[in-house]
């Protein structure tokens, strides 16, 4: 049985929403092992697309992004992400962020990324 190994992920990014869609969009994250490996600080680089759609009756955004790593290390393939989120308004042009899913593209199946998100989406400006 393959044991999971407990990681640190932290990032920031920028992206464009246009009509419900969302499009260049850029994430930059560092990454770490906390236990059971050899610990070394890793950063990648991956470019964002994706859709959202506003639920009325609960004020709050459903996001589903596709994250495409831009910078592979180690001869390993691009990882290819696909994360879905909730995102729920805490004041004018921000808004809270949990996780509501996430999946990545291995050996061509679909599987579980075991993860959790949060954080914080603020509106910079229109473009």
């Amino acid at each position: 049985m393959k044991l999971a190994l407990p990681y640190r992920i932290v990032g920031v990014g920028s992206l464009e929403l246009s009509e419900l869609s969302i499009r260049n969009g850029h994430h930059r994250s560092s990454v770490m092992v906390l236990q059971g490996g050899t610990p070394k600080l890793i950063h990648s680089y991956f470019l964002l697309t994706g859709t959202a759609s506003y639920q009325s009756t609960e004020r709050n955004w459903d996001i589903s992004l596709h994250f495409v790593e831009q910078n592979p290390r180690d001869n390993k393939p691009a990882q290819n992400l696909y994360g879905k989120y909730r995102a729920v308004p805490v004041g004018d042009d921000r808004y809270w962020i949990i996780s509501a899913g996430a999946e990545v593209l291995q050996q061509g199946q679909m599987v579980p990324a075991h993860e959790i998100v949060s954080g914080e989406v603020i509106r910079v400006g229109d473009a």
